[in-house]
Order: structure tokens, then C-alpha cells, then sequence
């Protein structure tokens, strides 16, 4: 830098020079030299940024990115993609079912049910009519669960006396002899119970036999008991049969005494008059 020199100086970190120079010269931005003594300045590594007159370059953030080696500048990820790390050189789309809305994005946020997305996209579109999916679908080809059906782009439960299997678009009402008590009946129907009946579709309760008849489970009627048999309330069979001494005609849920001058045996129908001799 003056005439008469004894002795030569170094440059300083983050500068340069040739041989026989008079002065030492600054890194450009992009470049750095990380010793002093440095005949030239090395241009920054991909991921990588520095300013003017640097000793070392500075990694890009989360969600920049540099490119090209000799960066001055980090660059966001554009809306759709992201990184999640720091010194990266490219940005990832988001996968399917996901996005990022904005510039500069270090994650991105999953589309929720109903809603759909595909890889690099910056937000979630709204399933049409009919269609539906899951939390972070990249498509509308999902199927309502059973017990439910498909409302616009929803899933909603189905009411009770109805049933509904995976996919359906619509839910059925319960067959006779069957009932659904409860909203989001999946598959089945619950079969109505001995000692009870649900004699029409679309059921929500069932209905119990009365005395002097019964049912077995899935009825949708019920049947009178045979003569010489009772039953109570609620009953799956009719095996109480009328003692000797008393009778009874079909679907009766009570036995009746023989008056006097008649008899009868076990289960009977009827009584019997007792023959010339005899009395009772």
C-alpha cells in the first residue's frame, strides 16, 4: 500500500489479493475467504448465502432455499411447497392431501374431511356433491363409514329405525321383525327378541306380545297360544299347559275352572259333563 516497504501484510479474512498487489480486495457478495492470506474468495455452496466482504457463508433458514452455488440471497419455497430444513438447495411440494398457503413455508397443513388436495398445491378444494373424503386425501373417492351416509360432502349418521353398510349413499330402514334404537345403526338392524315383535320397516322400539300369546326373536307378529295352554306377557313360548280341572281356548293368558258337573285333564280345551253316576 506505500513505496519502501520492508515486509508484506496479509489481508484480512474476507478479503483478497493477487500477487503484487498494492491493496487487498473484498470478497464479493455470494463469495467468502474464510483465512487471512487468501489469494481469492470462494464462491458459497448450495443452501448457502453471504454478503460483501464475508469470512464464511450463513445457511439458508426453514423455509428458503439457495439454489446455485455464489448465492447472495436465500429464496422462500413458493406457496405449495416447503422445507423443513436449513442450508437446503431446492424445496419439497407438498404431498397430497396437504398444503402451504404461503410464501416461505416450513411445513404444510393437512386438508381436512370433505376437502381434497394434490401434490404442490397451495390450498384444499371442497369435495363436489356426493363426494367425500378423509383428512388429508389427495381425491374424493372416500366412503362414508357404515352407520352413516353421504350429506353433500359430509358424513352424517343415520337416524334411528335405519342402517346403512361402508359407502352407502343412503341408509334403509330396518326390516319387520327388526329395530335400530339408536342413530348410526351400522350394517344390521338389532332382530327383535322372543317375547316381542316389530311388525313394520323402519322401526325404532319393538312392541311386546300380549298375554296368551308369544314369539320367537325376529317376529313380526305374534301367535295366539294353542287351546289348554296360557301365557303372560312378554312370553317366547306358551308351555304352561291348564291343570286337571280347568281348561282354556286359544290365546288365552288365563285358565278357567270346569263348573259343576264337569272335569277336565291337563291342557284341555274344554270340559267334559260328568256321565250318568258320576258327579264333580
Amino acid at each position: 500500500s506505500s513505496t519502501g516497504s520492508t515486509s508484506c501484510s496479509s489481508c484480512e479474512a474476507g478479503f483478497y489479493s493477487s500477487s503484487g498487489a498494492s491493496t487487498c480486495t473484498q470478497c464479493t457478495a455470494g463469495q467468502y475467504s474464510a483465512l487471512s492470506a487468501s489469494s481469492s474468495c470462494t464462491s458459497c455452496a448450495l443452501g448457502k448465502y453471504s454478503e460483501i466482504q464475508s469470512s464464511g457463508c450463513t445457511s439458508c433458514p426453514i423455509g428458503q432455499y439457495a439454489s446455485s452455488e455464489g448465492s447472495t440471497t436465500c429464496t422462500n419455497c413458493t406457496a405449495g411447497k416447503y422445507t423443513a430444513l436449513t442450508t437446503t438447495s431446492v424445496c419439497t411440494d407438498c404431498p397430497g392431501g396437504k398444503y402451504s398457503p404461503n410464501d416461505g413455508s416450513s411445513f404444510c397443513s393437512s386438508c381436512v374431511a370433505g376437502t381434497y388436495s394434490k401434490a404442490g398445491n397451495s390450498s384444499c378444494t371442497t369435495c363436489p356433491d356426493g363426494k367425500t373424503s378423509a383428512s388429508e386425501s389427495s381425491d374424493c373417492d372416500g366412503s362414508c363409514e357404515a352407520g352413516t351416509y353421504i350429506s353433500g360432502t359430509s358424513c352424517v349418521s343415520c337416524p334411528a329405525g335405519q342402517y346403512s353398510d361402508t359407502g352407502d349413499e343412503s341408509c334403509t330402514d330396518c326390516p319387520a321383525g327388526y329395530y335400530a334404537p339408536t342413530d348410526g345403526t351400522a350394517v344390521v338392524c338389532t332382530i327383535s327378541p322372543a317375547g316381542y315383535y316389530a311388525p313394520t320397516t323402519g322401526l325404532t322400539s319393538v312392541s311386546t306380545c300380549p298375554s296368551g300369546t308369544y314369539s320367537g326373536s325376529g317376529a313380526t307378529e305374534c301367535t295366539d297360544c294353542f287351546s289348554g295352554y296360557y301365557s303372560s306377557a312378554g312370553s317366547s313360548s306358551c308351555d304352561s299347559s291348564c291343570p286337571a280341572g280347568t281348561y282354556s281356548g286359544s290365546g288365552s293368558s288365563t285358565c278357567v275352572d270346569c263348573s259343576a258337573g264337569y272335569y277336565s285333564a291337563a291342557a284341555a280345551s274344554s270340559c267334559s259333563v260328568c256321565a250318568a253316576g258320576y258327579y264333580s
